[in-house]
């Protein structure tokens, strides 16, 4: 089954049906353990045969029985073809990945061939597995519908800044929420007369080209960056579906953001390292240098300090750094008032938010909002030790 798994490139994660932990033993694909873990909760301490988990109408997960391993195969995101999706493509992406997008008649034979490989033809009923289907929701897929317009649309600047700032400062995590709201945002124009997936391609590989120079900048070597520019393009340039095309430019931007990410945090102490990736990534939390502190097993005054002496700046100015980063993208990518920024972020109030915005970017939010290239010089490795 590894093998097979490995081959058709499905994501997957084996787990251990005597593991009350219910941790994975392996996975194949870049989907996180935790994810897998939720799923499992609702798997049967013994596996006999081929399950079936609807995580939605448009989610599904496969259960593949083993002794005493078994695997969970997907999620997958099905293309159903209705009329409220009619001339969309249907991606299903993940928090950190793009999975993988598949018809309803795949998955009926996906299960099918899984159930023959690992049950006899005579016990293998479809109708009763997708009957007998277990529900599982999962929060962290959405379905994205792409599509492309013919009239005067363009990429927007403003979502390909935040895109840029996101993979310059080495933000992961905040690279698939920026893509996915440019995409939604409509803004592809029709950039070939040779069909819808050559302007998609056409469309990647613009934006590989550009996300590439947002990755020098973040610090990557320019010839290794320009090496993965012709490696990316070359790679986007074989593919032959629109599906394909898109989870490859995730993959692909994720990828600068994880390399610019390494750069910054390569040579900082696991701690320090800990501390930084958790605020990163989280930086609304109201977590104190105590609980910062707790969670890498070390007393609040040598963290503050080893903190303070590795990155450049303490860790709650950190935290404020990273928070004003995400309002100058939220000013510019969303409708959201000032006020709701503020307290989207957890600033105490507009005013204090205001106060702090102004200080550290030289702008008001007001300001910042009405031109938003007052605030194209401002990065958050300018405030770091270089």
């Amino acid at each position: 089954m590894t093998l097979f798994l490995e081959a058709t490139g499905f994501p997957a994660a084996r787990f251990n049906a005597n593991d009350l932990t219910r941790c994975p033993t392996q996975q194949i694909g870049h989907l996180s353990s935790k994810l897998y873990q939720d799923i499992c909760q609702i798997v049967p301490k013994k596996v006999i045969k081929v399950m079936l988990i609807e995580h939605s109408p448009r989610m599904y997960s496969i259960v593949v029985p083993g002794t005493p391993d078994f695997w969970i195969v997907g999620p997958f995101g099905i293309n159903l073809s209705d009329q409220s999706f009619a001339g969309h493509y249907l991606i299903a992406l993940s928090q950190n990945r793009a999975t993988i997008n598949i018809s309803y008649d795949r998955l009926k034979y996906l299960v099918t061939l899984l159930g023959n490989l690992t049950d006899t033809p005579d016990n293998f009923d479809l109708k009763q597995i997708f009957d007998s289907r277990l529900k599982c929701p999962i929060n962290d897929f959405e379905i994205l519908a792409v599509k492309s317009f013919e009239h005067g649309t363009h990429v927007s600047y403003d979502f390909e800044r935040a895109i840029s700032l996101a993979i310059e400062t080495g933000s992961v995590r905040e690279v698939p929420k920026y893509l996915t709201s440019l995409i939604r945002s409509g803004r592809i124009g029709k950039l070939s007369d040779e069909g819808d997936l050559r302007s998609i391609k056409n469309w990647g590989i613009i934006g590989i080209s550009v996300f590439i120079r947002s990755a020098i900048r973040g610090g990557v070597d320019p010839d290794q960056g320009y090496s993965l520019n012709d490696q990316y393009v070359r790679k986007l340039d074989q593919l032959t579906s629109t599906e394909a095309v898109i989870h490859y430019i995730f993959n692909c931007v994720i990828e600068l953001a994880e390399t610019v990410n390494h750069l910054y945090v390569s040579d900082l102490s696991h701690p320090v390292r800990q501390i930084y990736e958790t605020i990163l990534n989280d930086p609304i939390s109201l977590k104190t240098i105590s609980d910062y502190a707790a969670s890498v097993q070390l007393s609040l005054r040598y963290l503050a300090s080893l903190f303070n002496k590795e990155v450049g700046v303490s860790i709650i100015n950190f935290r404020t750094l990273v928070r004003i980063q995400h309002a100058i993208q939220m000013l510019t990518t969303t409708d959201q008032s000032i006020t709701e920024i503020a307290t989207n972020l957890n600033f105490s109030d507009q005013p204090y938010f205001t106060r702090v915005f102004s200080k550290i970017v030289a702008h008001s939010p007001g300001e910042v909002r009405r031109h938003p290239n007052l605030a194209n010089n401002w990065h958050l490795q300018n405030f770091l030790k270089a």
